[in-house]
């Protein structure tokens, strides 16, 4: 939700990103770390196709996780 609100500084902020479109998991953040320089190595044209793979029509992937979207004028918790 802080990346939908924008709630955090940084490069979500900064662009608007507010769509989850791809993701790994990995159990050892070394590997994770090392997943992440290496797609930001890649150039646009491979990376959207990797979102492709698992993800074709683009839909944001955190609508589906189990829990309510809420607005900037809701709060989570009552």
């Amino acid at each position: 939700m802080q990346h939908k609100e924008g709630a955090l500084e940084g490069f979500t902020a900064e662009y608007g990103c507010k769509r989850l479109l791809y993701f790994e998991g990995y159990g050892d953040i070394r590997t994770a770390i090392a997943r992440e320089k290496q797609l930001k190595g890649w150039r646009r044209e491979k990376k959207l196709k990797l979102i492709g793979t698992i993800n074709s029509e683009f839909k944001d992937l955190a609508q589906t996780w189990g829990w309510k979207m809420i607005t900037a004028h809701e709060k989570m918790y009552p």
